[in-house]
């Protein structure tokens, strides 16, 4: 996206921010880094741990955005 904005090809650029931004949305479904710990656990990259206060995702939450992760191909 940010080659392709960077090179003038705007619409190209338009489009995968487009494709991302349900994504980009879940990721602050609640305050970071917990979407993204549990979005880099689903990976195998981390666990979905977190220090207090913080507490893991999960419920609907982390069912959205694993769903999420799988509809953009980021899972396997």
């Amino acid at each position: 996206m940010i080659a392709a904005a960077r090179e003038g090809r705007l619409a190209e650029a338009r489009t995968i921010h487009y494709k991302l931004l349900p994504l980009m949305d879940l990721l602050s479904i609640e305050t970071n880094p917990i979407p993204v710990k549990a979005g880099l656990s689903f990976m195998g990259y981390t666990g979905n741990e977190v220090r207090l206060p913080l507490l893991p995702l999960s419920g609907e939450k982390l069912e959205r955005l694993r769903a999420e992760m799988n509809r953009q191909g980021l899972l396997s």
